[in-house]
């Protein structure tokens, strides 16, 4: 007994996949007895990531997406139901941009992000933890904001006010540790990357901050966010962080993940784009704050120089640097790509030429326009562009696809129509007796759409390996 305790053990060493690996024999008896021990893969977040990708799945497609197909029912087909309307388009909106788009960008970034900068996250529990109180707090609002003045409306309000922020930040602290890691503290343009991320962060502080004190006022007794402080916060979700993140990760990847020609100067001009458009993100936020369309104008004009200086640096739109060997995923990609941000060009546009008519003109946006700006960013870009990539780089459901090319290619297609027709019957015809019926059709095969990807994410999130123990 005493000499077993004293012999030197083998060192245990982590390996980033999950195989059983023989530890070297020692010698004599002790030699023979050992086994082959699995080793933990430091990178697995199986569990945490399930849970997130689940949250974020349910609040899209239940409270999220489905209030938004009854309330355009409503007021596109005239259906007849009686409902607190405004207060459950800002409560979907906050579902959506807030419950779906950050706890699925908090999800992906459990997968991607570790690896990016080759450190693995060792509370990321803490995301699973978060989501749970982001959904809570935005089920609380949806449920609170429409009934009467009450104790229960108060309690639910003030829930939401506090729980989203919260969780929010709970699951933000999953990711803490990346910024120590070897490939976060070296410096060099080839981490420009994460400037825009650093944006993205400051834009997601910031609409937390807004959301809670627009949540307060809400439990004081206010039926609505007032509009244009309800327009700040979704810029901030959408535009500062969404946006934000999708312009970091594809400035990582894109160039060799698509076959890009992308210039060598844009790993230089990367700091100066994102801290251009983190300016253009303060000065449209600010303008709406304060109700000046003349910063509204400033802030979308730094916005599309920022946008087009990205596109004309990484290529996108150049024929491609060659062939790809593999081009039944490569080449749909490409193209699904490039549709999507077509659409963000789009949402900028239209933004710079409603601000512009309200100066020169004095004519402010009206609801449907604003909404068919805000759905090219969201509906037309972000979404067909999140349910992309999940096809490409998530485990299992990226090989899921591959064996079920032709319902990808649905999926994806449904959603650029579907935003597509949108887009065009809210900014031509708004909700009337023409565009109604048109923005109702859009509604309805971008859920439809949707509805196809989270089941083949859900079956997937099922069959992940399991972690050694």
């Amino acid at each position: 007994m005493g000499n077993t305790e004293s012999e030197p053990r083998p060192p245990i060493t982590y390996s980033p996949t999950n195989r059983r690996v023989r530890q070297p024999a020692v010698g004599g008896a002790t030699a023979a007895r050992r086994t082959e021990l699995p080793l933990v893969n430091p990178f697995d977040v199986s569990a945490p990531y399930a849970a997130a990708m689940r949250t974020a799945l349910l609040l899209a497609l239940l409270p999220g997406l489905g209030t938004g197909l009854l309330l355009v029912s409503i007021a596109g087909l005239r259906v007849p139901l009686s409902v607190g309307w405004p207060q459950l388009a800002q409560a979907h909106g906050q579902i959506q941009t807030i419950g779906f788009v950050v706890l699925f960008i908090v999800a992906v970034g459990m997968q991607l992000f570790p690896r990016f900068l080759g450190t693995p996250l060792r509370h990321a529990h803490r995301a699973a933890w978060g989501s749970g109180a982001v959904a809570l707090a935005l089920v609380a609002r949806l449920i609170g904001q429409p009934l009467p003045d009450g104790p229960l409306r108060f309690a639910l309000l003030a829930l939401a006010a506090i729980g989203v922020p919260t969780g929010v930040l709970i699951a933000g602290s999953a990711f803490h540790e990346l910024r120590q890691g070897k490939a976060a503290a070296a410096g060099g343009a080839a981490g420009a990357w994460r400037r825009f991320i650093a944006v993205g962060g400051l834009a997601l502080g910031g609409s937390l901050l807004l959301y809670a004190w627009s949540g307060v006022s809400l439990a004081a007794g206010s039926i609505v966010v007032p509009p244009a402080t309800d327009e700040a916060l979704v810029h901030l979700e959408l535009t500062g962080f969404a946006t934000s993140l999708v312009l970091a990760v594809a400035s990582r990847v894109f160039g060799r993940f698509l076959l890009l020609r992308t210039r060598p100067a844009l790993e230089r001009r990367i700091p100066i784009l994102a801290l251009l458009w983190g300016a253009g993100l303060l000065l449209t936020s600010l303008g709406w704050l304060i109700g000046s369309a003349w910063l509204r104008l400033a802030g979308a004009l730094v916005e599309a120089g920022v946008i087009l200086s990205w596109l004309w640096l990484v290529g996108l739109y150049l024929t491609p640097s060659r062939e790809s060997g593999t081009p039944y995923v490569t080449n749909p990609t490409r193209r699904w790509v490039r549709l999507a941000f077509a659409f963000l060009v789009v949402s900028v546009a239209l933004q710079v030429g409603l601000f512009s008519r309200e100066v020169v003109l004095g004519v402010s946006p009206s609801i449907a326009e604003l909404s068919a700006a805000r759905h090219a960013l969201g509906q037309g870009f972000l979404l067909p562009l999140m349910v992309a990539m999940a096809a490409r780089l998530l485990p299992i459901f990226s090989a899921d696809v591959l064996k079920h090319r032709l319902r990808l290619e649905l999926t994806v297609d449904l959603l650029l129509i579907g935003a597509l027709v949108r887009i065009f019957a809210e900014l031509l015809a708004g909700y009337g007796p023409l565009g109604g019926p048109l923005v109702a059709l859009g509604g309805t095969l971008t859920v439809v759409g949707f509805a196809v990807f989270a089941a083949g994410m859900w079956s997937s999130l099922g069959r992940l390996p399991k972690p050694a123990r």
